[in-house]
Protein backbone atom coordinates (compact mmCIF):
# COMPACT_ATOMS: atom_id res chain seq x y z
CA UNK A 1 0.00 0.00 0.00
CA UNK A 2 1.46 3.35 -1.01
CA UNK A 3 1.94 6.01 1.61
CA UNK A 4 0.08 9.24 1.09
CA UNK A 5 2.40 12.19 0.78
CA UNK A 6 1.35 15.31 2.59
CA UNK A 7 2.61 18.61 1.33
CA UNK A 8 3.90 20.96 3.97
CA UNK A 9 2.24 24.32 3.78
CA UNK A 10 4.69 27.16 4.01
CA UNK A 11 4.01 29.98 6.43
CA UNK A 12 2.58 33.07 4.83
CA UNK A 13 5.20 35.81 4.40
CA UNK A 14 3.49 38.05 6.97
CA UNK A 15 3.41 35.22 9.54
CA UNK A 16 7.12 34.39 9.47
CA UNK A 17 8.33 37.72 10.91
CA UNK A 18 5.71 37.48 13.65
CA UNK A 19 6.93 33.99 14.56
CA UNK A 20 10.54 35.22 14.54
CA UNK A 21 9.67 38.15 16.79
CA UNK A 22 7.85 35.91 19.24
CA UNK A 23 10.85 33.57 19.28
CA UNK A 24 13.23 36.49 19.89
CA UNK A 25 11.06 37.81 22.70
CA UNK A 26 11.12 34.38 24.29
CA UNK A 27 14.89 34.19 24.01
CA UNK A 28 15.16 37.66 25.48
CA UNK A 29 13.04 36.58 28.44
CA UNK A 30 15.24 33.55 28.99
CA UNK A 31 18.37 35.69 28.77
CA UNK A 32 17.08 38.24 31.23
CA UNK A 33 15.85 35.59 33.62
CA UNK A 34 19.13 33.73 33.52
CA UNK A 35 21.27 36.72 34.39
CA UNK A 36 19.61 38.59 37.18
CA UNK A 37 21.66 40.39 39.82
CA UNK A 38 21.19 37.42 42.17
CA UNK A 39 22.42 34.99 39.54
CA UNK A 40 25.48 37.13 38.77
CA UNK A 41 26.26 37.38 42.48
CA UNK A 42 25.93 33.61 42.92
CA UNK A 43 28.29 32.94 40.02
CA UNK A 44 30.94 35.24 41.45
CA UNK A 45 30.48 33.95 45.03
CA UNK A 46 31.03 30.42 43.76
CA UNK A 47 34.21 31.51 41.97
CA UNK A 48 35.45 33.30 45.12
CA UNK A 49 34.60 30.27 47.26
CA UNK A 50 36.57 27.98 44.94
CA UNK A 51 39.49 30.39 45.11
CA UNK A 52 39.43 31.17 41.40
CA UNK A 53 39.09 34.93 42.02
CA UNK A 54 39.40 37.36 44.91
CA UNK A 55 36.43 39.10 46.53
CA UNK A 56 37.39 42.38 44.83
CA UNK A 57 37.53 40.62 41.47
CA UNK A 58 34.20 39.03 42.31
CA UNK A 59 32.54 42.40 42.94
CA UNK A 60 33.95 43.75 39.68
CA UNK A 61 32.85 40.64 37.80
CA UNK A 62 29.32 40.97 39.23
CA UNK A 63 29.16 44.60 38.10
CA UNK A 64 30.50 43.68 34.65
CA UNK A 65 28.00 40.83 34.25
CA UNK A 66 25.09 43.05 35.24
CA UNK A 67 26.27 45.86 32.95
CA UNK A 68 26.67 43.46 30.01
CA UNK A 69 23.25 42.00 30.71
CA UNK A 70 21.69 45.46 30.68
CA UNK A 71 23.45 46.37 27.40
CA UNK A 72 22.38 43.07 25.82
CA UNK A 73 18.80 43.63 27.00
CA UNK A 74 18.75 47.15 25.56
CA UNK A 75 20.19 45.89 22.25
CA UNK A 76 17.57 43.15 22.12
CA UNK A 77 14.78 45.65 22.82
CA UNK A 78 16.04 47.81 19.96
CA UNK A 79 16.15 44.83 17.61
CA UNK A 80 12.67 43.70 18.66
CA UNK A 81 11.24 47.19 18.12
CA UNK A 82 12.89 47.34 14.69
CA UNK A 83 11.47 43.93 13.75
CA UNK A 84 8.01 44.87 15.04
CA UNK A 85 8.01 48.04 12.94
CA UNK A 86 9.12 46.05 9.91
CA UNK A 87 6.43 43.43 10.52
CA UNK A 88 3.69 46.00 10.98
CA UNK A 89 4.79 47.78 7.82
CA UNK A 90 4.82 44.53 5.82
CA UNK A 91 1.37 43.62 7.18
CA UNK A 92 0.09 46.82 5.57
CA UNK A 93 -1.58 48.25 8.65
CA UNK A 94 -2.51 51.89 8.38
CA UNK A 95 -0.28 54.19 10.40
CA UNK A 96 -1.77 56.79 12.73
CA UNK A 97 -0.64 59.49 10.29
CA UNK A 98 -2.42 57.76 7.38
CA UNK A 99 -5.62 57.42 9.43
CA UNK A 100 -5.51 61.13 10.36
CA UNK A 101 -4.98 62.06 6.71
CA UNK A 102 -7.94 59.92 5.63
CA UNK A 103 -10.16 61.32 8.41
CA UNK A 104 -9.32 64.86 7.29
CA UNK A 105 -10.07 64.00 3.67
CA UNK A 106 -13.36 62.37 4.68
CA UNK A 107 -14.37 65.46 6.69
CA UNK A 108 -13.62 67.66 3.66
CA UNK A 109 -15.72 65.42 1.41
CA UNK A 110 -18.59 65.45 3.90
CA UNK A 111 -18.54 69.27 3.94
CA UNK A 112 -18.65 69.35 0.14
CA UNK A 113 -21.58 66.94 0.09
CA UNK A 114 -23.47 68.96 2.69
CA UNK A 115 -23.13 72.05 0.51
CA UNK A 116 -24.51 70.20 -2.53
CA UNK A 117 -27.37 68.45 -0.77
CA UNK A 118 -30.77 69.47 -2.15
CA UNK A 119 -32.71 71.71 0.20
CA UNK A 120 -35.91 70.28 1.58
CA UNK A 121 -39.02 71.70 -0.05
CA UNK A 122 -41.03 73.85 2.31
CA UNK A 123 -44.76 74.07 1.72
CA UNK A 124 -45.90 77.49 0.60
CA UNK A 125 -47.85 79.41 3.20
Amino acid sequence: MAKAHKKKTAAKPAEKPVVDIIRKIGLLGVGIASLTRERAEKITKDLVKKGNITEAEGRKLTQDLIKKSMVATKDMETKINKELKKTIKSAKFATAEEVRRLEKKLAELEKKLEGKAPESKKPAA
